[in-house]
C-alpha cells in the first residue's frame, strides 16, 4: 500500500525528532504510525467506489488524522476524570485515616484520664506531683498527659497546685 507524498513527509520528520530525543518511543511517532493505520482502514473501507486499491489518498490521511485528534482528545479526558477520581479517593482515604487517627487519639487520652483517676485514688491523700503521674504511666500514654489532665481539671474531677520548687500536683475533689 502506498501513501501520499505529505505522509512520507511526516513518517520522515516524525523519525527525526525520535531520533534526536532521548527516548526512542515517542509519543508522536506512535501516533504517526496509528494515523497511517487509520488511514489505510478508511481507504480499505470506501474500495467499494472505486480506485486503485494499494494507494490511500490524501483525504483518508486526513480524515485518519481528525479520528486519531479526537481519539487522543477522548483519552485525554479520560485521563483527567481518572487524576481526579483517584484525587477524590486518596482524600477520602486521608480522611478516613485521620478520623480514625482522631478517635484513636481520644481512646487513648480517655484511657490515660482513667490510669490517672486511678493512681490518685490509690495515693496516700489523694495527690500526686506531675513527675510522679509521668513516671507512672506508659511512654505512649505520656504524649497525651497534658490533654488528659487538663480534660479532668476542666470536668471539675482534679484541681491542680503548685507546690514551691516541687511543681505542679494534682489531687482529687
Amino acid at each position: 500500500m502506498t501513501f501520499p507524498k505529505i505522509v512520507e513527509e511526516h513518517v520522515i520528520f516524525d523519525r527525526i525528532r525520535t531520533n534526536s530525543m532521548d527516548s526512542p518511543a515517542s509519543p508522536t511517532a506512535h501516533s504517526t504510525y496509528m494515523r497511517m493505520k487509520l488511514a489505510a482502514a478508511m481507504h480499505l473501507l470506501r474500495l467499494g467506489s472505486g480506485g486503485d486499491p494499494l494507494v490511500v489518498s490524501e483525504e483518508d490521511w486526513e480524515l485518519a488524522g481528525v479520528l486519531a485528534d479526537s481519539s487522543a482528545k477522548t483519552f485525554e479526558d479520560a485521563r483527567k476524570q481518572s487524576d481526579i477520581m483517584r484525587s477524590e479517593r486518596m482524600a477520602e482515604r486521608m480522611k478516613l485515616t485521620d478520623d480514625a487517627s482522631d478517635v484513636a487519639e481520644t481512646q487513648r487520652a480517655k484511657k490515660v484520664e482513667d490510669r490517672i483517676m486511678s493512681l490518685l485514688e490509690d495515693a496516700p491523700s489523694h495527690e500526686l506531683s506531675r513527675r510522679s503521674l509521668h513516671n507512672s504511666i506508659s511512654k505512649r500514654q505520656r504524649e497525651v498527659l497534658s490533654p488528659a489532665l487538663e480534660n479532668l481539671m476542666r470536668s471539675g474531677r482534679i484541681r491542680a497546685s503548685s507546690k514551691g520548687a516541687g511543681g505542679e500536683w494534682y489531687k482529687l475533689i
